[in-house]
Order: C-alpha cells, then structure tokens, then sequence
C-alpha cells in the first residue's frame, strides 16, 4: 500500500545535516509517510550513516546518483521516486514537523490540491559567519492557526509581472508545501519533466498555479528552514550564487534580462521557463524587468552603467521607463546600506550587553531562540505550539487571503 505523503529530501554532500533532516521526518510516527532521499554526494557514505542511526528504517527510501546532476535535476528523480499520493520536500539543512502529516489528511479527506504555510527559519552555527543570527530558531509571535483560501489567478498574475519575485508567498510550492503529485504528472505530460530552469522552486511555483484548483495558506508552520554554510541561501548573502550555478551543464539568460547569471536573474529566468511551459507568453511580455536591472545595479555599482545601458535596449513596451530603473536602483541600494549598518551596530551592541538580543526580541514581532542544531530547534518550536494550545482550525470558517504588497509593487 503507497503511503500517503512522501517527504523529499534531495541532498549533496551535506551528510551531517541530512541525517538531521530524515531524523525531523521520522519523528512522524506513522507508516503513512515515506523519506525519500535523493543523494547526489561525491560518495554514497550517506547511505551507510543512515543506517548505523536508524538501523533498517523501511520508510527510509535511499537513492544515489553518482552522475553529478544540477539541483534541478536530482529534484526530478526525487519526485520520480516518490510512491506518496501527496509530496512535501525540503532541503538537507531543513526539518519538517509533525503537522504536515494532519495537513495532507485534512487535505486529503476534502480533495485539496496545494497547501503552503508559514515560514520559520533556524540558522546552523556555520552559517552568515560571524553573525547574530548563528545557531537560532526564529518563528512569529503571532500564529492563528488559520486557514486562508488563495486567489491563486491573482497572485500568479503579481509573481509573474514582478518577474517571480516574492513567488515563496502565496503560491503553491512543493518545496516547503504540500502538493498533490498528480499535478506534477499532468506537467510532465505536457513537458517531459517536472521541473525546469536555474531555480526549481521558483519553477515549481508559477507551473503548479496553471494546473492547481484548490490552494489554501495556514497560518501555522509546517517546516522549519534551514540555512547552513553551503546552502544556497548561505551562497547568495554571501554573495557566492554562482557556486549554485556552476552545478548546471547549459544555462542561457534570456534576451530581456541583465547580461549576468546572479540569483535575481536566475529567478527572473526560472519565471519565464515556467511562463512558456504552461503556454503563458501573455504575462511574460508584461514582466516589470526594471526590478531585475534595478537590484542586480545595485548589487553591482561599479557596471551600474552598463545594467541601465542593457536595460534601455531590453525594455520593450511604454510602461517600463527610465525612471522606473532608477526608483528601483536607489530602493534596493537604500536597502542594502540599511541592513549592513544595522547588523554593524547589534553586533556592537550584543558585544557590549551581553544579552541584549533577547531584550530587543521582546519588541519585534518574531521569537529568536538559541538552539544548537535543527533538532533542538524542532524540539522548541514543538513545545512552543503545545504550550501556547495553537493549533490547526481544520473546523472553523476558512478566510479569503489578502494579498500583500511588496515593496517593488509601485
């Protein structure tokens, strides 16, 4: 008998925190899951590791390739090795919680495609080195529990002009959401793949919209990510992106974007791969590409010029003007220059107060909790939810989502 949710776990030479994450996924005490593992290491020794730690586990499904795949690629064998009616993945330095197994048999029991839910993070202690935020937990003060039904053809059309940003809110994703596989396979169909592009969670994201009927958001965390020394989260605030790029064999930037392959463009470029595998070449020609030169000038202010240069060449219709490059080239440098100067001061600060970050956490709206590793943290946020009674309102009214708007939205 298949099992009815399959955990994904692709992962690459992280062993120490994999056997974290398969350990997050065993805690579900249930034969209704399987771990599927997708290991594309320079050596199998995963294989052996997970089995002096959880012996003969059979939910464990153990898979290597040693063909040295992109991201992209070892995603799309991991879906293909999947026998769960429902799919969640998460990277190797991520957890997932017992929760997601309550939410793919709620969504079961209703016939619900797509779920996605609230983001908690836990940095590992090798991760934004000399940082204040190593070796935390950090989740909202404020978790509802509720359930909030998705204008999914609304929030494709933002993702979509904006050129796939912000496409980890409110749209469906298996990365960190629950998916119900035979979306997938109805894409493969048409494709002859799962997943495409530089950026499978951006892909997966706008594809999944074109197939997806019912998509709800809940206000409860589901997951915890990860971000340890190698992530690619790691890679681009420490500006090493192109290590992540480096792993695929053919990469093109289209025409209309900046002659770079930085992780906007790599967002931007996964956008339109998705747009035309689902025939949507309409949203494409309507892209806000000023956000995409205006951030990668920013990031690089010493070819501004050349970004704004290739941007006046690019710019296709009346709507995308120069002043548009530039509201969003000075936005994104603004940003930038405020965030360096404010974490120089906390660690000034924490330097000279000890215990002055759990003093200024009381005036935020986020938790940050000292925990030593992923596992402690599951434990923590888990104690978190039980002894504040938050809990899941499978039975109460679902709301109607109201849509953000992000800052690069004019």
């Amino acid at each position: 008998m298949n099992p009815l949710l399959s955990i994904i776990i692709p992962t690459k030479n992280r062993q120490y925190t994999a056997v974290f994450a398969v350990a997050s996924a065993l805690n579900i005490l249930s034969d209704q899951i399987e771990v599927v593992v997708q290991d594309c290491s320079d050596d199998n020794r995963l294989r052996d590791l997970l089995k002096a730690t959880f012996n003969d586990e059979p939910r464990i499904k153990y898979f290597y390739s040693d063909i040295k795949p992109s991201l992209t690629e070892n995603w799309n064998m991991a879906i293909s090795n999947t026998k769960g009616k429902y799919l969640i993945g998460i990277g190797d330095d991520d957890a997932v919680l017992s929760s997601c197994l309550e939410v793919a048999e709620w969504m079961n029991n209703l016939g619900i495609d797509t779920t996605l839910s609230m983001h908690i993070t836990y940095i590992w202690k090798d991760a934004y080195i000399g940082s204040i935020s190593n070796s935390r937990l950090s989740f909202s003060n404020k978790i509802s529990g509720e359930i909030y039904k998705v204008d999914l053809p609304t929030e494709i059309n933002k993702k979509a002009l904006n050129c796939g940003f912000g496409y980890t809110e409110d749209l469906p994703n298996v990365y960190h959401g629950i998916v119900l596989k035979s979306l997938f396979e109805t894409h493969k169909k048409r494709c002859g793949y799962y997943l495409s592009s530089s950026s499978f969670d951006v892909y997966n994201a706008i594809v999944l919209s074109a197939y997806t009927d019912s998509f709800y958001y809940i206000d409860y965390p589901l997951t915890i990510r990860g971000v340890s020394g190698k992530s690619n989260a790691n890679r681009i605030i420490t500006k090493q992106s192109h290590l992540h790029l480096q792993e695929f064999k053919e990469l093109y930037v289209p025409e209309n974007l900046p002659k770079i392959f930085n992780s906007e463009v790599s967002i931007a470029e996964s956008a339109i791969v998705a747009l035309q595998d689902i025939g949507r070449d309409d949203l494409i020609e309507k892209m806000n590409i000023a956000i995409v030169f205006g951030k990668t000038a920013a990031d690089n202010l010493s070819k501004s010029h050349i970004f704004f240069d290739q941007y006046r060449k690019a710019k296709k219709h009346n709507k995308l003007t120069n002043r548009m490059f530039f509201s969003y080239f000075f936005s994104f440098l603004k940003d930038k220059y405020k965030a360096s100067i404010r974490n120089i001061l906390l660690k000034v600060i924490f330097k000279i107060v000890p215990g002055a970050d759990h003093t200024l956490g009381k005036f935020t709206s986020r938790t940050r909790v000292k925990a030593k590793d992923i596992s402690e943290a599951s434990a923590i946020i888990q104690n978190h939810l039980l002894t504040h009674n938050h809990q899941i309102k499978f039975n109460e009214k679902i709301l109607t989502l109201v849509s953000k708007k992000y800052k690069w939205e004019k």
